[in-house]
């Protein structure tokens, strides 16, 4: 995280790997902030960041909605399980954060999970 706050103007990429490991749901939508303000001020930058967090996910969605960052430079790979294969969707953003290009089991585990949480 220091190499991104303390990066220059040129050209870098950092990979992130899992970053919301040990942190509050609250500091994960945070990372989601700051990813989407350093992208937003250095747009010839790259952030590649696995995750699994929700809430990452979902506040670079909020700042797209909150015109911080253009959806444009936005891209998400879901990665879902075929058989014994993998396969790889690619999603982008509508201007209000909605989530396009989206296949039919993303966010299943979720909706099932909150279905039994409500007892439906």
């Amino acid at each position: 995280m220091t190499d991104l706050i303390e990066s220059d103007s040129g050209r870098s990429a950092f990979l992130f790997q899992q970053p919301e490991v040990h942190l509050h749901p609250k500091a994960q939508a945070a990372l989601g902030s700051i990813f989407s303000e350093y992208i937003s001020n250095n747009h010839n930058n790259f952030i590649v960041s696995e995750t699994h967090s929700d809430y990452l996910i979902d506040r670079i969605r909020i700042e797209v909605r909150n015109k911080l960052i253009p959806p444009e430079l936005i891209n998400i790979l879901y990665f879902e399980s075929v058989e014994s294969s993998v396969k790889i969707h690619e999603m982008h953003l509508d201007k209000q954060g909605n989530v396009l290009d989206a296949p039919s089991g993303y966010r299943d585990f979720f909706i099932r999970e909150q279905e039994k949480v409500l007892g439906l």
